[in-house]
């Protein structure tokens, strides 16, 4: 029940968009152009093997599978009664960053920048992404990234339970982190204050 009303919640978001605030993309992207580009992140990934790229689009991928999972490890670990606080903390993450559409209204920087490394396009993984956002998505930029926010929070609130559990979670959803970033999906704004608003939930 918990997973449809975020899923609800999420598509009900989407209703808010009306058009995109352009002064606000040209910020998120500025600060991209300073602290990505201008640092040489992203052509030093655009340069990787394969095999990176396929790896942190496998982890955007696991962003559907750690909440779900999250509620499984504490079940089969013996905490049911931690499950409450784990949606609890989940839930309020993603919501604050569903709930801030009315007012920050934005696409992703995959939707506005014009080049797609080749690297990219071969990858079957990057064309899977592709097919779910554009059949299940709102077509919308959630600021914060409702990604990051909901991978933090599952990963914080299994932590605190079952420690050795949680530094998994917390490993891959740095990895989620990261790929919401790398594969542009969202800016690094986003991404960096879902993590916020996840420690802060």
């Amino acid at each position: 029940v918990p997973l449809a009303v975020l899923l609800g919640g999420y598509w009900l978001s989407g209703l808010f968009f009306v058009s995109p605030m352009q002064a606000i993309e040209r910020q998120l992207m500025a600060a991209d152009d300073r602290l990505l580009r201008g640092t040489g992140v992203l052509a030093a990934y655009r340069a990787s093997p394969q095999v990176v790229h396929e790896f942190f689009e496998m982890a955007y991928v696991l962003v559907y599978l750690v909440i779900p999972a999250g509620v499984v490890t504490l079940a089969m670990g013996g905490h049911a009664g931690a499950i409450p606080r784990f949606w609890a903390i989940v839930l309020l993450a993603e919501f604050v960053s569903y709930g801030t559409m009315p007012w920050l209204q934005t696409r992703p920087p995959r939707a506005l920048e014009s080049t797609v490394w080749s690297i990219q396009s071969r990858s079957d993984i990057r064309r899977f992404n592709a097919a779910i956002l554009d059949r299940g998505s709102i077509g919308a930029n959630t600021v914060p990234s409702g990604h990051a926010a909901g991978a933090v929070g599952t990963a914080l609130a299994v932590v605190g339970v079952m420690p050795s559990a949680g530094a998994v979670f917390l490993l891959l959803a740095a990895c989620i982190v990261a790929a919401t970033v790398l594969g542009r999906y969202h800016y690094l704004v986003d991404s960096l204050l879902g993590v916020v608003v996840a420690v802060a939930a």
